[in-house]
């Protein structure tokens, strides 16, 4: 081999190397973060399926994932968190809202469920709580005009496809360089 072509695969590596370190480690192992979730992975997230039966008298709140302090007032709120988001995300639109269905049947009146968006994990805490939250910037629910931002779908409809989700800025075409 050539010098140049030392120097180009050299050059290849180094580039390749620099956009994994660069990646955002949540999209390099296929992970929805709020940086690149689409619409199609908000509505995979919070979709309840009634299948025939009567809606949910108040369908969980969509709400932006709880940073540390959230949690903290949340619990301190004596918000409960009833279901991990791993276990949300595997279960039915179907078996959502009977989980949900039988969960109010022995909740207090006056009883919300919020689900954190995109992480699925789903609170149920006190309906005065909650707005005092939400007044008080310890939760943040999720605004129509911030669900119409997201944008619709990734190439290859990547909510099932986790390998092509990508950082904004670490996509590079490194043998266009050369």
């Amino acid at each position: 081999m050539s010098t140049i072509t030392y120097a180009r695969l050299a050059a290849a590596a180094l580039v390749a190397t620099l956009a994994l370190w660069s990646a955002d480690p949540a999209v390099a192992d296929g992970k929805v973060t709020e940086q690149n979730m689409t619409q199609n992975d908000y509505n995979g997230i919070t979709q309840i399926d009634a299948n025939g039966g009567p809606a949910l008298p108040s369908p969980p709140i969509p709400i932006h994932d709880l940073t540390a302090n959230g949690k903290t007032v949340v619990n301190a709120g004596h918000g409960v968190k009833i279901v991990k988001g791993k276990d949300w995300r595997n279960m039915s639109p179907q078996d959502r809202y009977k989980f949900l269905s039988d969960f109010r049947k022995n909740a207090q009146a006056g009883t919300v469920f919020m689900i954190e968006v995109p992480s699925g994990n789903v609170w149920a805490i006190n309906e005065t709580t909650y707005d005092g939250l939400v007044e008080g910037g310890g939760i943040r629910p999720w605004s129509q005009s911030e669900k119409e931002a997201l944008p619709k779908a990734v190439r290859g409809d990547a909510s099932n496809r986790p390998e092509i989700r990508r950082s904004e800025g670490a996509r590079f075409d490194v043998f266009s360089q050369f």
